[in-house]
């Protein structure tokens, strides 16, 4: 198999794969980076005990509340965002609240709460710790903050500042300023109201008192003594003719109009509605009405049950169709004509009230207008019986007319000007304090150790994820291509990574990879290449006793060793793994088995080492009963068996180096088609080359995480006891 299909292997094996974080691998590149993450958490802790100490301040909230009585509050103009003087092309609020709002939001209410803070101090009436807070009216309006309590009366006014003392200071000023503020801005329009009515009683006043002199003069110079004249009285019934004429004549014209409309509506007169209604033509569309409707609540009770292409469901559709035709039909027979709005006929009982509010408009119309005749009449009359007057007494009349005129207008401005003045002495209950601010005990959210707490935090996640994602980044690096033609070393197979969850299953119950993969396919496929790929480049070299070693752990390598074992087995060949890691011994375990201290290859050397002392010329047939004795069934295939490690020691060099050990060998590959050695890490000691320079060849199995300089070493060592590498394995992640 080519490299390019192991690439393309790679990229099935990542897309078969479910995403899940290996926690495992994290907590090791944290602990390999450790001190890293501390430095940059403790940077970071100080960062923010410099910035939640000196530059970051706790900050006091103040809360007051202040009560509104919409009910006296006029519906004021509040559009305070502009500089422009105050009601100037601004449109009124019919919301109390909403004016309220604008007015806690503006800029012309920090203007002036910050006014009254620098007036109070320069006073000694107030005392402020932090003055660098409150020098700007803009850095008053960030600490002001005021909203209507929903389905209340009540407006909470909130202050934030540096300082606890400081906040329930400026909270006060606020309440203050505000409730001042809301009162001028409520007192402009009524102020406004009652100089105008003020004005204009002086201006009648005046008009007044000139018309008295006037009548005055003009009776000393026509010597008029009588008040009541017969002209007096003519002129006063004049007047109220005249009135009379004018409000009988805008009725008519209101009925008129409202009369035309309604003929619009019907398009018929007054005398042809009531005719139509006389003919009983309104009962007639009142049954077709009441069976169309009877219609249409049978045909909804009986699609409960019955679908609409139903006989009957079909029938009873058809005759609610003709049932609206013959409504429609006498609806323009009964009313006229249809609507001209929107094309629908008015109903029928609508109908009639319409005719005789049609009727009733209409008389009402012509009352006015016959009215308006007899006053006519009257007023001819009048003005004919005063033409026969002398014209002084008629003057003398006018005059005192227009005198009571007058003095009506002006008794009707007091009257306004007392109820604008009884408005403006309880303006004092429009907006009222409710609650006094509040002294803050402790700071908000947040607080300097909250900053602190939460950069160091920041630090933290961020120097974690930098290691984590610099040693991902760093993996990366090998790749099938890398070790195939930066190193020469053919790539014999690329075996997927095993998630957390089924490495814990696969150990709880002692299977291997091979075996628990069935619903696996790629784990499966790859280690058959790695069979196929390591059959054929051995049978080209002639190699049959082979060592496995990793670049620097051996957390998986007897596990990686073990399953491609199986492979060889299952496909007909006699396969031994001997556990040569004395130090770390792990073939045992994947196989699910204790270290047999009694079979381990410790005894089993020294045995052989012993019996070659007492005959050197011993063949491998004398020496196959130790190694027959020392031999542990798998439990996986009949055809797999290994020897584990044994005892510890401690010169595992010269141990390696002896006779028994090259018996050993001997011994294996006479009886065995293949023999793996399990050895040591290459860069964890020397019994990895030791144990190479007995064997026929290599198999360099490279982590995932392994670094390009761990793998260039280690390849530099075989080399240098010129040990042939028959490939490599990768592995897509370690489990450490």
């Amino acid at each position: 198999m080519s490299i390019d299909d192991l690439i393309g292997m790679e990229d099935k094996v990542f897309d078969s794969e479910t995403l899940e974080i290996d926690f495992g691998y994290v907590r090791n590149i944290l602990a390999k980076h450790f001190k890293v993450v501390v430095a940059c958490t403790a940077l970071c802790l100080i960062i923010g005990i410099v910035f939640g100490l000196t530059v970051f301040s706790g900050r006091y909230k103040s809360e007051a509340t202040v009560i509104l009585n919409p009910i006296d509050i006029p519906n004021i103009l509040t559009n305070y965002r502009s500089g422009n003087t105050f009601f100037q092309g601004y449109t009124a609020r019919s919301n109390p609240y909403k004016n309220q709002e604008e007015l806690l939001r503006s800029r012309r209410l920090a203007e002036k709460v910050f006014k009254q803070i620098k007036e109070d101090l320069a006073d000694g009436k107030i005392k402020i710790n932090r003055k660098d807070a409150v020098n700007h009216h803009s850095k008053i309006a960030r600490m002001l903050d005021a909203k209507h309590v929903r389905g209340t009366d009540f407006i909470k006014i909130t202050v934030i500042a540096p300082d606890r003392l400081d906040a329930k200071v400026i909270a006060e000023e606020f309440v203050k300023v505000y409730v001042n503020e809301s009162l001028e801005i409520t007192r402009e329009p009524l102020d406004k109201q009652k100089n105008t009515l003020a004005q204009q009683m002086k201006k009648k006043t005046h008009e007044l008192e000139e018309l008295n002199d006037n009548i005055k003069n003009f009776q000393e110079k026509n010597k008029i003594v009588d008040l009541n004249t017969r002209g007096r009285v003519l002129v006063e019934k004049l007047e109220g003719l005249n009135t009379k004429i004018k409000d009988n004549e805008a009725l008519a014209n209101a009925y008129s109009g409202e009369a035309t409309a309604l003929e619009g509506q019907l398009n018929l007169k007054a005398k042809e509605g009531l005719k139509s209604v006389a003919r009983g033509q309104n009962s007639v569309l009142i049954k077709l009405q009441d069976e169309l409707s009877s219609a249409q609540q049978d045909y909804e009770v009986k699609s409960l049950t019955y679908s609409p292409t139903n006989p009957m469901m079909v029938k009873l559709d058809k005759k609610i169709q003709v049932l609206i035709e013959n409504v429609k039909s006498q609806q323009i027979q009964t009313v006229g004509a249809v609507s001209s709005d929107d094309n629908s006929v008015i109903k029928d009982r609508v109908r009639s009230d319409l005719v005789l509010r049609l009727a009733t408009r209409e008389a009402e119309a012509a009352a006015s207008l016959k009215r308006i005749a007899v006053f006519k009449k009257q007023d001819e009359e009048l003005k004919k019986e005063l033409s026969q007057l002398p014209s002084t007494q008629v003057r003398y009349a006018e005059l005192l007319l227009k005198r009571k005129d007058l003095e009506d207008i002006l008794s009707r401005i007091k009257a306004k000007l007392t109820e604008v003045q009884i408005q403006l002495t309880g303006l004092s209950a429009v907006i009222q304090p409710h609650d006094p601010p509040s002294d803050p005990v402790n700071p908000i959210f947040p607080q300097p150790w909250h900053i602190v707490l939460f950069i160091g935090s920041i630090g933290f996640i961020l120097s974690a994820l930098a290691v984590v994602a610099y040693e991902t980044f760093k993996n990366q690096t090998v790749s099938p291509r890398f070790v195939e033609r930066g190193l020469q070393i053919p790539v014999l197979a690329l075996i997927p990574w095993s998630t957390a969850g089924r490495w814990k299953s696969m150990k709880m119950s002692n299977s291997l990879e091979v075996l628990a993969s069935p619903g696996h396919a790629p784990t499966l496929k790859a280690y058959h290449t790695l069979a196929l790929n390591l059959k054929h480049q051995a049978n080209l070299h002639e190699h049959k006793c082979l060592a496995v070693s990793s670049i620097y752990q051996a957390n998986e390598q007897a596990n990686m060793l073990a399953n491609m074992a199986l492979c060889m087995a299952q496909s007909g060949h006699r396969v031994v793994i001997v556990d040569t890691n004395l130090g770390r011994p792990n073939v045992n375990e994947v196989f699910g088995h204790s270290l047999n201290y009694e079979k381990g290859l410790t005894e089993l050397i020294n045995d052989i080492s012993e019996s070659l002392i007492r005959n050197p010329e011993a063949t491998t047939h004398e020496l196959a009963p130790f190694v027959q004795k020392s031999l542990l069934e798998t439990n996986v295939h009949p055809d797999l068996h290994y020897i584990n490690a044994g005892v510890a020691l401690d010169n595992t060099f010269e141990f390696l180096n002896s006779a028994g050990f090259k018996g050993l060998i001997h011994v294996l590959r006479e009886h065995y088609d293949w023999v793996f050695f399990d050895t040591p890490p290459l860069l964890a000691g020397a019994d990895s080359y030791v144990i190479q320079n007995f064997s026929d060849a290599l198999v360099m199995l490279v982590e995932r995480d392994a670094t390009d300089d761990q793998i260039l070493l280690a390849n530099k060592k075989v080399m240098q006891i010129n040990t042939p590498i028959v490939g490599a394995v990768l592995r897509e992640h370690s489990q450490s």
